[in-house]
């Protein structure tokens, strides 16, 4: 693919009324400029007005306080909220990008892109460096109680909240519409240890929590970035490889039908790890498997556009080589509550950007839908 034709795969704006957010985990910042269209844009403020985003979240930063520079820290025309670990260093981190407004956005894009509240960290333990306390005790002095977005999740062990918190891994802000934006790098657990997947588990049951509280205040929610976690099996290469492999699973000469003619694999499949039921236990389902509602808040909003799409994966094993066979998952998601879902015009991966081993996601808010727009108002009140 030519660097021309790359250009042209990232879709305009379909209005001045549409948010769009981005996720990409870049798996070290520093690297991406080896990288076409990075290599050709060696500031950050030119690579992220390529992709035409409102709001940018970075994943997997790698880098250490002292990389930390005025080109990534105040880029001209974005705000820049950046977490990287308190005491591992080039690991982790996380980075949020807000775009500026200009003379000619409308009344509603302002509003969108006006930073009311920044929070670091998901549990409120971390703190509020003005105050030198946590948010969780800011929110109850009237001093700092409108600088805490709030919502925070059952967790009354503060050694505990700030050892979720010590990594680097999340990033809240709040906007000038009621909406909350939580931008997070989830622990995969990639050694396997009884211990890693203990913090995996407090981390996400903190994070659907907080996205659960925030809607019971109000605010609508969108989580954004690296979930580490495929929803649905149709998002595991890997696993529909040892299905079929194993004989479980059928490949039907049709692949629209592989869900229907596998739907135990399929259901299974939701529940298959502890962070797989945890994920779905908050998410409304998307295969027409399963129509329980009960406790679910969160919509995987690039499915709900998608459909059932096979082989829309988002990363992959780049030691193996498996990018240009498409043998990956999906793991980074959108995943926002009802009424911001409902005004998501488009969604998709962009496999076509290189950089890292993951791809960028995006997704585009139509913030005069009918649905927001009613959100907004009661989010006021």
């Amino acid at each position: 693919m030519s660097h021309e034709d790359v250009k042209d795969k990232i879709p305009a704006k379909p209005s001045d009324q549409c948010l769009r957010l981005v996720s990409f985990n870049v798996n070290g910042v520093k690297t991406l400029k080896n990288y076409y269209p990075w290599n050709e844009r060696p500031g950050y403020d030119e690579a992220l007005t390529f992709m035409k985003a409102d709001i940018i979240t970075f994943q997997e930063l790698k880098l250490q306080r002292n990389d930390i520079d005025t080109s990534i820290a105040n880029p001209i025309d974005y705000l820049s909220f950046i977490t990287i670990p308190q005491k591992r260093k080039g690991y982790s981190g996380v980075g949020i990008f807000v775009r500026k407004p200009t003379s000619d956005c409308s009344d509603i894009m302002r509003k969108a892109l006006t930073v009311e509240k920044v929070e670091e960290g998901i549990t409120g333990y971390l703190h509020l460096k003005k105050a030198q306390k946590s948010y969780r005790d800011c929110i109850d002095d009237e001093r700092y109680e409108d600088l805490c977005i709030g919502g925070y999740p059952d967790l009354d062990n503060s050694v505990e909240g700030r050892h979720i918190d010590s990594e680097g891994r999340c990033i809240l802000i709040e906007v000038g519409i009621g909406l909350v934006i939580i931008a997070v790098y989830c622990p995969a657990n990639s050694g396997s240890t009884e211990e890693g997947e203990e913090f995996r588990l407090s981390f996400l049951q903190c994070l659907f929590e907080r996205a659960r509280n925030l809607l019971a205040l109000g605010k609508q929610v969108v989580i954004l970035g690296d979930i580490n976690v495929s929803p649905d099996l149709i998002d595991s290469d890997e696993s529909i490889s040892d299905g079929l492999t194993a004989g479980k699973i059928k490949k039907p000469y049709d692949p629209a039908n592989f869900e229907k003619e596998n739907k135990d694999q399929v259901t299974a499949f939701k529940t298959s790890t502890k962070a797989r039921k945890l994920l779905n236990a908050y998410l409304y389902d998307t295969s027409g498997m399963d129509a329980r509602h009960d406790g679910k808040v969160l919509h995987d909003v690039t499915r709900e556009i998608q459909g059932r799409k096979l082989k829309m994966y988002s990363v992959w094993n780049t030691q193996k080589n498996n990018r240009p066979m498409n043998i990956g998952s999906r793991i980074d998601l959108f995943l926002a509550t009802t009424d911001i879902a409902r005004s998501a015009l488009e969604s998709d991966i962009w496999p076509f950007l290189y950089g890292s081993d993951h791809c960028p996601i995006f997704c585009d808010f139509d913030l005069s839908n009918q649905h927001l727009s009613s959100s907004i108002e009661r989010s006021h009140l």
